[in-house]
């Protein structure tokens, strides 16, 4: 079911914290450090070798699995997985700035290394922006635009047993090169506010809560007229002895009960000790299947959480 507070979640601590704040952070970089302008490095154009010599072995390692993952599971339209391989790989993005150390003091003591980073994340992005482009096609076209550069396809992944090889045209690669000009660095997503998700609630209605009134309103209460039916059971709210609504086993005819004597009913169950109808097993299903992470790790590689950059463990 979908829930807006998942929805402002998702939203603030997966596409913003972890997607957008890697695009933004190593494109604001190079606009600051670098005049707009790829720096030349010893990377040769193309695909890059999986080289054990390399300094960023894992992380070229990482970036190739996950390419292969999310190529693997697209081919299987296993979209939701694909989804979080993305996200997965903006977060392996995101630990490589911070574990090289992205800064002026990176900059400053070690000019040809702090080079290859900036070269070698901004091609990750540019490789992002066409595996996103299934979910979120503006975000590819935004990207694109902030970069300078055109749409692009994604490329295979490096085949096992050729790792260590120029393997042309596959894998994570240079494709971006030295002197390319990017354009403006802007944010792919806005913070939404917490307080959001209840004026949207009444706004736009809860697929949640109705999804639980159609549950315990049960089967007979579309009938033939089931938009009738359940106009009339929203307004009535009639409560058949057994603790179903009307439909199940109650007269139609049954006049409504006032909501004062509903509360007094009910409070007067809770004084005596007497057991309230139980909550329907398929409602308390379906409220798990809200709570449920909806960016859940199908790789060895975690994303940060939420709590990850509150706690300052990730670099915003």
């Amino acid at each position: 079911m979908f829930s807006w507070g998942d929805f402002i979640t998702a939203n603030n601590s997966v596409l913003l914290k972890n997607f957008g704040n890697f695009v933004n952070r190593i494109l604001k970089f190079a606009v600051a450090k670098y005049q707009s302008t790829l720096p030349p490095t010893t990377d040769s154009p193309g695909p890059l070798p999986l080289s054990a010599e390399d300094e960023d072995y894992a992380f070229l390692a990482d970036v190739n699995k996950l390419l292969a993952q999310y190529n693997t599971q697209m081919d299987a339209v296993r979209l939701r997985d694909g989804l979080q391989t993305i996200m997965q790989l903006s977060a392996r993005g995101n630990l490589y700035l911070q574990s090289a150390g992205l800064n002026n003091a990176l900059l400053a003591e070690k000019p040809e290394r702090c080079a290859i980073v900036v070269s070698r994340a901004i091609n990750l992005v540019w490789l992002l922006s066409a595996m996103v482009s299934p979910f979120m096609p503006s975000v590819e076209t935004n990207i694109c635009e902030q970069l300078n550069a055109p749409k692009r396809s994604v490329p295979d992944a490096i085949a096992t047993g050729e790792e260590g090889t120029a393997n042309a045209g596959a894998g994570f690669g240079i494709d971006l090169l030295e002197g390319h000009v990017i354009g403006k660095p802007d944010y792919l997503f806005v913070q939404i506010p917490e307080s959001k998700a209840e004026e949207w609630r009444q706004e736009f209605g809860s697929t949640a809560t109705a999804a639980t009134a159609a549950t315990a309103a049960g089967p007979s209460a579309g009938g033939k007229d089931g938009k009738g039916k359940a106009k009339a059971t929203k307004k009535e709210k009639v409560v058949a002895p057994s603790g179903n609504a009307e439909g199940e086993g109650s007269s139609s005819t049954r006049p409504a009960k006032p909501k004062k004597e509903a509360k007094k009913k009910q409070k007067g169950q809770a004084e005596s000790g007497e057991a309230t109808p139980a909550e329907p097993a398929e409602v308390k299903k379906a409220e798990a299947e809200v709570r449920k992470d909806t960016m859940e790790s199908t790789s060895e590689i975690p994303v940060p959480s939420a709590a990850s950059y509150a706690q300052g463990s990730v670099e915003p």
